[in-house]
């Protein structure tokens, strides 16, 4: 569903980066490879998009496609089934994320002594997780927590 704007700079840019347009191919080809109603379909089209990646050999997707080829009967199995494990995975990674930036701060920012403790940071906690994402990038707004 792009405008034709940026059909425009797509084709722009895949005329510079060859191998951008490859990897862009590659990604549309996979979500019909997700969008698989049956493991039957899914087994096929993911072989077909597997060995297509193997092919156009970009170094980017080797780590991708061994994920693939290990965990090959489970996401299978999971063309099957109507649910995910994604909001929990969602919410663990929200909770390691407001642990790391509860007891310290990113390097780089001058915010005391860089060893501040879980109660020093603790008000930073009840902040929603957009703040904390806002914030990430903002020294003002850490200074005043870690003060």
């Amino acid at each position: 569903n792009l405008s034709e704007d940026e059909k425009n700079r797509l084709a722009l840019m895949f005329n510079m980066a060859p191998r951008l347009a490859d990897a862009y191919r590659i990604k549309n080809d996979f979500l019909t490879v997700i969008r698989s109603s049956s493991s039957q379909e899914g087994r096929k089209r993911l072989t077909e998009w597997l060995f297509s990646v193997e092919v156009m050999d970009l170094p980017e997707f080797h780590d991708c496609t061994k994920a693939y080829h290990n965990w090959y009967r489970e996401i299978l199995n999971s063309m099957d089934v109507p649910w995910t494990n994604g909001f929990i995975e969602g919410c663990n990674n929200k909770t390691k994320v407001l642990k790391r930036v509860s007891v310290k701060p990113p390097r780089g920012l001058n915010c005391g002594s860089g060893h501040e403790t879980i109660s020093q940071n603790l008000k930073y906690l009840s902040c929603s997780p957009r703040e904390v994402f806002d914030t990430l990038g903002d020294g003002q707004k850490w200074s005043k927590v870690c003060k």
